[in-house]
């Protein structure tokens, strides 16, 4: 399991500020490569505000983002270098989600780098969470996706905690 894997499975088992010590290999990868603009798609409670510059969250239920927004309703000026999407694109129909994640590439520019964390249908073990439906998430899914929004997969694995998928894509 990555650094990064690792660093991920804590902050979003606890949610807690701390922990994001853990993801200093991330959050350094970032920061190296001096992006003008990041983007944090479904940040919560912004946990990423203080240690990723340039950053500009969105949420569409969380106060704490920089824009009270959805995805698919968020058209900025301005094109991003580095976008986070940390389990944050996991809930609908597959039109939705490729809606999605095609919109989240056109906020890109040529050579942004986009991280993925996605659940692949699994239940949250909180009773809280036992309505959601997640959506399934699969390698092959990921690949095709890629495909057809002309991306290149720079990784693509499945953690054995949990089964989460973690890939990154480059825009071309």
């Amino acid at each position: 399991m990555s650094l990064f894997t690792k660093a991920l499975n804590k902050i979003f088992k606890t949610g807690n500020q701390k922990e994001l010590d853990g993801v200093k290999p991330l959050v350094d990868e970032i920061n190296n490569q001096k992006p003008r603009r990041v983007l944090d798609i479904g940040c919560g409670y912004h946990l990423f505000k203080d240690k990723i510059d340039n950053i500009v969250g969105i949420d569409p239920y969380n106060t704490a983002a920089d824009h009270e927004v959805a995805l698919l309703d968020y058209h900025p000026e301005e094109k991003f270098d580095v976008t986070l999407a940390l389990g944050s694109i996991n809930f609908g129909s597959t039109d939705k989600i490729y809606a999605e994640l095609e919109h989240a590439v056109s906020l890109c520019n040529p050579g942004a780098v986009l991280f993925f964390r996605a659940n692949p249908g699994l239940p949250h073990d909180k009773t809280e969470s036992s309505w959601i439906s997640f959506y399934p998430w699969d390698a092959n899914f990921v690949v095709n996706c890629a495909n057809q929004l002309g991306v290149d997969i720079l990784d693509l694995r499945t953690d054995s905690h949990k089964n989460r998928l973690y890939f990154v894509w480059r825009t071309k």
